[in-house]
This record gives C-alpha cells, sequence and structure tokens, in this order.
C-alpha cells in the first residue's frame, strides 16, 4: 500500500463500540449545521470516533513493526473499561472551538497510553512534511496540526495527556448527548489510524480486537 520511501502521520487510537460511534456522528452533524464548520467531519464520508493514545510521523515500511508492537501491548490491556464524563470544548484558534466527549483518566487508560507512547518512540521521525497527511478530496494539509502530531509526546503524553473522543467544530455541551452521563463502556478494539486534518483518523492501516473490520464503520 505504501512505498518504503514514504512517510505518514499515524494515530494509535482506542475506537469506542459502534453506540458511541454512532452518536459522534449524530452530534457533529449537529455542530455542522450550528457552525456551518465541516473542518471536522466525522461519520460516513469522514473520519471515525477514537480516543488518542499517541500520535508519532513515521516512515511506510515501519507501519507493520508499529501494528505488531501495538498487538503485543494490546494483549496485556483488552478489554478496557472507559467512562464518558461529560461534554466540553476547548478553542484551539480564536473563535474557534472544538467540542468532544471527556474520558476519565482512570490508571488502566494511563497505563496503557504510557506504554503506546514509549513503543512508538522509536519510530516517530523528528520532522513532518504535508504529504504525511490523509486529505480529503479539495482540502489543504493543515501545517499546525503537523506541529501538533510531531511535538505530541512533548506536549500532550504523560501528565498532560487529555483522553477525550472529539465531537467537531462548535460549541457542545452535556445537554446535547443523549447519552446519561456518567456512561460507562468497553473497548475491544485499538487502531493504527492514518491522520487527516483536525486530528481525523480517515483511513485505518492496521486494527487489533473487535470482530468486525472498522474501515466501513463510522
Amino acid at each position: 500500500m505504501h512505498q518504503d520511501e514514504e512517510t505518514i502521520a499515524v494515530d494509535i487510537a482506542l475506537i469506542p463500540p459502534a453506540e458511541i460511534r454512532s452518536e459522534v456522528g449524530r452530534i457533529n452533524r449537529t455542530l455542522i449545521r450550528r457552525s456551518r464548520d465541516r473542518g471536522v467531519l466525522l461519520g460516513p464520508g469522514g473520519g471515525i470516533a477514537h480516543i488518542t493514545l499517541a500520535m508519532a510521523p513515521i516512515r511506510a515500511a515501519d507501519l507493520t513493526a508499529v501494528c505488531d508492537d501495538l498487538a503485543e501491548i494490546w494483549g496485556r490491556h483488552r478489554p478496557l473499561s472507559l467512562t464518558l464524563t461529560g461534554v466540553s470544548s476547548v478553542m484551539t484558534a480564536p473563535g474557534h472551538p472544538v467540542s468532544g466527549f471527556d474520558i476519565a483518566p482512570a490508571p488502566p487508560l494511563r497505563a496503557l497510553h504510557d506504554e503506546v507512547v514509549h513503543g512508538l518512540t522509536p519510530f516517530a521521525l523528528s520532522e513532518t512534511a504535508p504529504g504525511m497527511l490523509a486529505v480529503r478530496k479539495g482540502e489543504v494539509p493543515d501545517r499546525g496540526f503537523l506541529d501538533y502530531i510531531r511535538e505530541f509526546r512533548a506536549a500532550h503524553a504523560g501528565d498532560r495527556y487529555s483522553p477525550h473522543i472529539t465531537l467537531g467544530v462548535g460549541d457542545a455541551g452535556d445537554q446535547d448527548t443523549r447519552l446519561p452521563l456518567p456512561y460507562q463502556f468497553t473497548t475491544e478494539t485499538v487502531a493504527v489510524c492514518h491522520l487527516g486534518n483536525g486530528g481525523t483518523c480517515l483511513t485505518v492501516l492496521g486494527e487489533v480486537g473487535g470482530a468486525r473490520p472498522l474501515a466501513p464503520l463510522p
């Protein structure tokens, strides 16, 4: 699928069960109607709802090794119980709020995050390029987000890790979800995804666990 000299931006992510992916897609469509901003499109034609564990630019030739390492790590942690604690929004730029489901950073999740970040480090490149991102037709790669990917371990991991599921551009709160909060669920699947603009996981490059392939699902 990739040539050895290619580089790609990857997100190692937990994939929530179908009922949460469906709810994320519904809220995403609501936010798009409110904000008229399709920069973060989730569900059919867009990205897959996910919980980021680690991000990095890597060589495409290392993808198999990254997936093999992930399978070994996930075998020690699966299945994982998680809790949605609420809906909140953050300002990623002036006048540019992005909303998401907050997830309790419970010790088992933190332990998995730390191990995945450590396992990905030997494959992580120090430089990024626009061609690393998966973009939808008509999109321009977001160079600012490339900086976020490159700096993930230093700026967003460890004690700074903030687990969440992105819902889309715009303000949302607890009243916008039909799920009873706090909402506990179990995830069986972790995936290596090709990152797109806004932190979207546009393509599943490899997955571990789960009974069905993720690619066709929101």
